[in-house]
């Protein structure tokens, strides 16, 4: 698929071209690549062209002195399309932007790499991240243009590595998607609390290639399992997830907890609005990739006018964003998630706690000053 976005006084012969190259409409690639490059075109209409395509085209000359932009691409047949793309570039004298959200020149602790450095052991798709693969990302990172990052901790680890080409662009929700108003809401006596992250976080029962038998783990949720066990179990809760399956940890109470299927992130703001949820509940393991991830579930939950209800530690991603700390919302220890949930219920302190996210939420937006000063020099489009 190729959508090409054109406008009346665009001017082809001068235009600056922009080739965004995606793999899917997942939240990456279109929070990321996608809809700041048609924030960035409509408001550049004279003087930049920007293409959308999940194929790179056969003329090569179609990007000649312009800038491709790609979403980090995994699996051994993309990043051989990389180097093509890389290859490529030499001759046709165009700019690779090369975006990343995740750390990914660490290797997973199975597949060798070192325990608590790269993508943890729970989380299985991680395994294609070996130490082969983790060298190739980052040779790939070093030759191209400008490798944009959605965290600062992100970035001072590639930093770390040698590179230094890398560029700070943080994650921006699209207002018109997201934004519920400016009302406080009233939670519900008995909280509708949702878990919207993916499968990643936690391993289920998993049988290698090699045979080899990884047993559940809960991963991120370590810790948070007897909670969450006994508020759904009481009926003290009202715990809503947005994954495939129930997770393996819940499945004796997978009868009173409200399951609904994944899609598109194009529908995800509308189905996230439907759900409405009090709290969005955002555990995270202490480890050096969980520090480099995005606040994005956070800035999702401010969105909706709900608190963000998650882990304590340092340089934790959720206490780092442009909106302010998080830390009256979140819980360090096992023993403490109890009594740090039901005080977030009092009406008192929750409203204290929405209202001051709502008085901030225009950080969390992609506006055209943000495309204007962030996006366009980060993407060499100047």
């Amino acid at each position: 698929m190729i959508v090409i976005l054109h406008f009346m006084q665009y001017n082809e012969d001068n235009a600056r071209r922009l080739y965004v190259h995606f793999l899917n409409f997942g939240a990456s690639s279109y929070l990321r690549t996608v809809l700041p490059a048609r924030r960035l075109a409509k408001l550049c209409q004279d003087d930049i062209l920007v293409t959308e395509s999940r194929i790179f085209p056969k003329d090569k000359s179609y990007v000649k002195n312009g800038v491709l932009l790609v979403q980090r691409l995994a699996g051994q047949e993309n990043l051989d399309l990389m180097k093509l793309y890389l290859n490529n570039s030499v001759a046709m004298n165009y700019k690779i932007v090369y975006d990343i959200d995740d750390l990914i020149t660490e290797a997973n602790a199975l597949a060798g790499g070192r325990e608590g450095d790269g993508c943890p052991e729970y989380n299985v798709a991680g395994l294609t991240i070996d130490r082969a693969a983790a060298c190739v990302n980052l040779d790939i990172m070093r030759q191209c243009h400008i490798v944009t990052v959605s965290t600062e901790t992100l970035k001072c680890a590639l930093l770390d590595k040698g590179l230094k080409n890398v560029q700070l662009v943080p994650n921006r929700l699209n207002e018109a998607e997201w934004d519920v108003g400016d009302k406080a809401r009233i939670p519900r006596k008995k909280p509708l609390v949702l878990y919207n992250g993916g499968f990643s976080h936690w391993r289920e029962k998993t049988i290698l290639p090699n045979r080899m038998v990884l047993s559940e783990h809960p991963g991120d949720f370590e810790g948070w399992v007897p909670f969450l066990q006994k508020w759904i179990k009481n009926n003290w809760m009202e715990f809503h997830v947005i994954c495939e399956t129930v997770p393996w940890f819940l499945k004796d109470v997978e009868s009173q907890v409200v399951r609904h299927d994944v899609v598109p992130y194009m529908d995800y703001p509308m189905l996230m609005k439907k759900i409405s949820p009090d709290f969005v509940l955002c555990p995270l393991a202490e480890n050096k990739f969980n520090k480099c991830k995005s606040d994005l579930k956070a800035m999702e939950a401010v969105a909706l006018n709900s608190i963000p209800f998650g882990t304590v530690f340092s340089d934790n991603p959720l206490e780092s964003g442009p909106y302010g700390k998080w830390s009256s919302s979140m819980v360090s220890e096992t023993s403490e998630i109890e009594d740090k949930f039901s005080e977030l219920m009092k009406l008192d302190k929750y409203a204290e706690i929405v209202e001051g996210n709502i008085a901030k939420k225009k950080s969390i937006w992609l506006d055209d000053e943000f495309v204007v000063k962030t996006v366009k020099p980060a993407w060499s489009l100047l």
